[in-house]
């Protein structure tokens, strides 16, 4: 019996033959060792190029979080200063401020700051070893006194400088132009 013209037979429903199941499975083996090595040097190559930049990420972080840190608990004592009406003092641990800080309310604690890597972070700035907020919000530093973050090897990261003025306001501020000094960019 032969089929009309218009009705061809539906050949995927037949049953594969061996021979085409043999050259299915050759041909999906894998990779040669020249295409292995090839995606190995691309590989490499790429790595190659990611690696600094992640590591320039990571410190440029590193101080970022330094200085927003501060400032959070700078905002933070002036803040609990007025509620509570009295004085909350910041404290440097021993050693300097890369070393942490702790916000305190006469003999309580009421935050700690740990550790900052000192491999990876620098401070300079002010010498001063507390930050005293007086009931009122304001601090009893005399002028405007900026705490400066930066990254303790040389690089492309950018120091980030916390300004506290007389009145209590603190300020993150961001030396982008990287000559030393926040103030002017």
């Amino acid at each position: 019996m032969k089929l009309p013209s218009f009705q061809q037979p539906d050949h995927s429903l037949r049953r594969p033959r061996r021979s085409d199941l043999r050259c299915a499975t050759a041909s999906a083996r894998g990779f040669t060792l020249i295409e292995l090595m090839i995606a190995i040097v691309i590989g490499a190559i790429l790595l190659a190029i990611g690696v600094p930049s992640v590591r320039e990420m990571i410190l440029n972080q590193t101080v970022k979080g330094a200085a927003n840190d501060f400032y959070s608990d700078l905002a933070f004592a002036r803040s609990e200063a007025i509620k509570r009406n009295a004085q909350i003092v910041i404290e440097q641990q021993s050693g300097g401020w890369v070393n942490g800080w702790s916000v305190k309310s006469g003999a309580n604690t009421l935050r700690t700051q740990s550790a900052f890597d000192s491999n990876h972070m620098s401070y300079s700035g002010a010498t001063a070893t507390s930050v005293t907020f007086n009931a009122d919000g304001r601090t009893t530093l005399g002028s405007n006194t900026s705490f400066n973050f930066s990254s303790a090897s040389s690089g492309p990261v950018s120091m980030r400088c916390v300004v506290v003025t007389p009145s209590g306001r603190p300020a993150v501020l961001i030396d982008s132009n990287r000559n030393g000094n926040c103030q002017d960019g």
